[in-house]
């Protein structure tokens, strides 16, 4: 039989491990990547915002990570952008695979 004594010692627990599990949110995923020619550099930032430096040009956009998924979200004038790297798999070695190529991470040495 659970006693309400047993329920209550085991809540802080419990939700100290969802908030541990909440607060992985991209696993580490951040970073600043870049395409094996040079085409474009990707930066994913903690607070879940991307930018794609491109042509030139930046592009502000969006990432949320779904287990070994990042998917990209960015503006409507940005398609061509969304086409190339709409949705990259995380690869174990650390590399993004795209449908432009194999993206690596950066290290800061």
């Amino acid at each position: 039989m659970i006693t309400t004594s047993r329920i209550v010692g085991r809540t802080p627990r419990t939700l100290l491990a969802l908030a541990l599990i909440a607060g992985c949110g991209s696993g580490g995923i951040e970073g600043t990547y870049h395409h094996p020619q040079g085409a474009f550099v990707l930066e994913l930032a903690p607070d879940n915002n991307a930018s794609v430096q491109i042509f030139g040009q930046t592009v502000i956009c969006s990432y949320s990570v779904q287990g070994d998924r990042v998917d990209l979200s960015c503006p409507r004038e940005a398609s061509m952008v969304q086409s190339m790297l709409g949705t990259l798999a995380r690869n174990k070695d650390g590399t993004l695979s795209s449908a432009s190529g194999v993206l690596s991470k950066r290290t800061t040495s």
